[in-house]
């Protein structure tokens, strides 16, 4: 955990996920912001430059497909 959050002092930290379960209606798009402030908190970034990107449909920005890696690292400063 100190080597992340020695590299967590100097770049930004993304958090990529799949979260189909919302365009399902499975889970509410507020209930997956209480859910990614929680595990932010719990690994102690609260103060550090996060981006959270969640695929909610299927398609090329969904993982394994480069999409998501793709619009960050091309539109996300």
């Amino acid at each position: 955990m100190s080597c992340f959050l020695f590299l967590a002092d100097s770049f930004a930290v993304a958090i990529v996920t799949n979260q189909l379960g919302i365009a399902r209606g499975k889970l509410s798009k507020s209930d997956f912001r209480h859910k990614a402030d929680a595990i932010v908190a719990r690994l102690g970034l609260a103060d550090h430059p996060i981006v959270v990107l969640a695929a909610t449909a299927t398609g090329i920005y969904r993982k394994p497909a480069p999409g998501m890696w793709v619009f960050l690292t091309t539109q996300v400063r």
